[in-house]
């Protein structure tokens, strides 16, 4: 499961808006191998605006967002000290390995790079979890993210090595090498052209660019992705999970609710307690799950000093109540309220005897006589005086 959640991300350079930015990246860099000394420049600028898309697609795809990512210049500022750091280690990484090639079978350099590549994600990861570049390096902070998250991360790997392989197995399969455009007549401009063999080269390096950065955005991505996928264990707090959503939309109901409850309070407070229940009425009225709306106003109107409201409210919660055989809320909730106020009692006679009912059969006879007091007084006063006949 982990694996298709991962391969998924392979997709989303693919949009419209990374689609459009791989294919200008690939003419920028075709360009600067053709205009000589001022396409090194290019290359660079190209290079290190390129890196800093990818680590914005990866905070994208960290924070849970789908929608496609816009390639901006502010990326510059807010990713360059990342993308000169990774910049940097691709072309030590990629120097190194072809400096080998006089030692090492193109096999072995060819694993060599896959590994490289299995390792490049939790160097990216440890980045974006320290926020320092040289933390992301230590094996021991390294070993400790893979230890969080192992399945997690073989899957990555593996949808990773799957992404590159072919790639670079032509690229160690062909005769050219990259070395061997250093030369003092490739720094002037078109001389490559020539190097590379016409338009023909041009075509299969424009093509061999749109490849290559598809690849590296798309391994940005998925990291990001798995970043996101596994945000419980990395405790990571991303912005667009559904459950940020809800936290969001449970703290605008809190304010809401806040608010309503301030009303209610200021209107008791001026002696409208009239006003305050038909307040309640119509926010009632108006609610999708008039029980659930009782439930909440009665626990916020329980902490006022004016216990009036939270009499009224209970009387309207608890017939709600004893209808859905929430029997033990409605019994608790009787309880609360004889224990603040004596006097009170449910809106009818059958609710009160059903949680009298209730409470003997919970083991309560105290709660029952409180709420049968009244009655059985009522009773006691009509009964005849003993030792008297009832009229005929």
């Amino acid at each position: 499961m982990r694996l298709f959640a991962i391969a998924r991300y392979l997709l989303e350079p693919l949009k419209a808006s990374p689609l459009l930015s791989i294919l200008g990246f690939s003419l920028a860099l075709t360009l600067a191998e053709q205009v000589g000394v001022v396409g090194i420049e290019l290359f660079l600028i190209t290079a290190l605006l390129f890196f800093c898309y990818g680590f914005a697609l990866l905070d994208h795809a960290m924070e849970g967002r789908r929608e496609p990512l816009v390639l901006s210049t502010d990326m510059l500022g807010t990713f360059a000290t990342r993308s000169i750091g990774s910049l940097l280690l691709v072309i030590i990484f990629y120097c190194a390995t072809e400096k080998l090639r006089q030692w090492l079978h193109p096999a072995v350099i060819f694993t060599l790079r896959l590994l490289l590549i299995a390792l490049f994600p939790v160097l990216i990861g440890g980045m974006i979890m320290t926020g320092q570049f040289i933390a992301a390096l230590n094996p021991v902070a390294a070993l400790g993210t893979i230890a969080r998250i192992p399945a997690t991360y073989a899957a990555l790997v593996l949808v990773l090595c799957a992404a590159w392989a072919v790639p670079l197995w032509v690229l160690h399969s062909s005769t050219f090498s990259l070395g061997s455009l250093w030369r003092a007549d490739s720094f002037l401009p078109t001389q490559v052209f020539g190097l590379i063999g016409g338009m023909r080269g041009v075509l299969i390096g424009l093509l061999a660019h749109i490849v290559g950065v598809y690849l590296w955005l798309a391994t940005f991505v998925c990291i990001g992705g798995t970043l996101y996928e596994s945000r419980w264990e990395l405790d990571i707090k991303a912005a667009a999970a559904p459950e940020r959503k809800i936290e969001r939309a449970n703290a605008e109901l809190a304010r809401e609710r806040d608010r309503t409850m301030d009303q209610l309070h200021a209107e008791l407070r001026g002696g409208y307690f009239v006003k305050a229940r038909d307040s309640v009425r119509k926010l009632v009225a108006q609610s999708p799950q008039p029980i659930d709306e009782y439930r909440w106003l009665y626990a916020r109107a329980a902490k006022f000093t004016d216990q009036r409201l939270a009499d009224h409210l209970a009387q309207m919660l608890l017939p709600l109540l004893l209808q859905r055989r929430a029997t033990g809320e409605a019994l608790q909730i009787a309880r609360q309220r004889l224990a603040v106020s004596t006097q009170f009692r449910p809106s009818t006679d059958d609710q009160l005897r059903r949680l009298a009912e209730l409470a003997r059969a919970a083991g309560d006879p105290a709660t029952a006589s409180k709420l049968l007091a009244e009655v059985e007084a009522q009773a006691s006063s009509a009964a005849p005086p003993s030792g008297t006949r009832p009229p005929e």
